[in-house]
């Protein structure tokens, strides 16, 4: 059986740590692999070399420093991620899940809706579940944790999905894979489509 190593950008001690391990476990023996999950401090910069693919998690906002307001002090984990991403892009596949997926967009020269319940046109993204809608005609049903999604899409991506409002819900560009939903929480963790996201980082 194969074995990968699946680094994940985490908060020291952060406690959500352990709701990707769990998914990652079960995604890992429907596609078959061994996987050893290891977490990239983001309350600094260690960049971890020995490591197969990387997930960047989700969380808190990020700075509008990466395309608002270049002015603007940068948080140290968005300053941490932006050094593992120029680190890792080309080199190993990446997956990002919501602020994940919000951040490599606006690093890469996009740009976000500010929140989605301050915008007209869009129904809440903060709890709950909906479908999402792929171009191929495709549809999935996913959780929904957030305020903010991708508003200029950044150079290089593709999306694949929306929400029923318009909201960029899965998107790629090349070695990246985007998703703006939480496929490591609850229910979702079983569900086929969520292996399916893991194994594009395989």
């Amino acid at each position: 059986m194969r074995r990968v190593r699946v680094g994940i950008t985490m908060p020291k001690g952060q406690k959500e740590f352990y709701k990707y391990a769990g998914w990652i476990a079960t995604a890992s023996q429907w596609a078959n692999v061994t996987a050893e999950v290891v977490p990239i401090r983001t309350d600094c910069v260690e960049i971890v070399t020995d490591v197969d693919c990387v997930i960047f998690s989700g969380g808190a906002d990020i700075s509008r420093k990466w395309y608002a307001d270049a002015s603007a002090d940068a948080p140290i984990r968005d300053v941490a991620e932006k050094t593992y991403f120029d680190y890792y892009r080309g080199k190993k596949p990446i997956l990002g899940i919501c602020r994940g997926m919000q951040l490599i967009n606006c690093l890469l020269g996009g740009t976000l809706v500010q929140d989605l319940k301050e915008s007209a046109g869009y129904f809440p993204h903060t709890e709950g579940e909906h479908r999402i809608f792929f171009d191929d005609g495709r549809v999935e049903k996913t959780n929904s944790y957030h305020h903010q999604s991708i508003d200029r899409i950044g150079d290089g991506i593709r999306v694949l999905a929306k929400a029923g409002d318009g909201v960029p819900e899965v998107a790629e560009a090349d070695g990246i894979y985007l998703v703006q939903f939480h496929p490591e929480r609850e229910t979702m963790c079983w569900d086929d489509y969520s292996k399916e996201i893991f194994r594009k980082l395989l």
